[in-house]
């Protein structure tokens, strides 16, 4: 099982409205999404499926993703920020033990720090466990073997994945 957790790429300091909810990405965190995307179509097989923080930049990101992998795309309010790493590994596990069954290549999730470094840890180390750090625009690619009765604890970090250059 794979299970990609991708942080949104870089976002403008502010938006126009003045809410942080609406800041967009700048083009270097569109260039970002892109290179996330392609590198995950490069697996085989490429994820199935996209779970994102309804947040505009998250969004963003999460869509110029779907366009590079044509797949199916969830916005998920228990991904935005402020969310706490447990409703996210819930969430996880819903995926995974849903109707739809986990998705083949694996699940991405698009979310914001400090979150989605705390869900690798978790996932990582177990509960208690160091958060994992997680840039803007750089996805972590974590492997379970099989289906664990109990996701904490049991991915390991196989990849990182982010567009180095400026």
């Amino acid at each position: 099982m794979h299970l990609i957790l991708l942080r949104h790429g870089k976002a403008e300091p502010d938006a126009p409205s003045g809410r942080d909810a609406d800041r967009l990405l700048r083009p270097k965190g569109e260039e970002q999404a892109k290179f996330v995307g392609q590198a995950l179509a490069a697996r085989t097989p490429p994820p199935r499926r996209i779970s994102s923080s309804g947040i505009v930049r998250a969004v963003q990101t999460a869509r110029i993703v779907q366009g590079v992998l044509g797949c199916t795309l969830r916005i998920e309010p228990a991904l935005e920020t402020g969310a706490a790493a447990s409703a996210v590994v819930d969430l996880i596990d819903r995926e995974r033990r849903g109707g739809e069954g986990w998705p083949e290549g694996g699940l991405v999730v698009v979310g914001h720090n400090p979150t989605l470094e705390d869900v690798a840890g978790v996932l990582i180390g177990g509960i208690g466990a160091r958060p994992v750090p997680l840039r803007t625009g750089e996805a972590l690619v974590l492997e379970a073997s099989g289906a664990p009765a109990d996701l904490v604890g049991a991915w390991t970090l196989v990849e990182a994945i982010r567009l180095e250059h400026d």
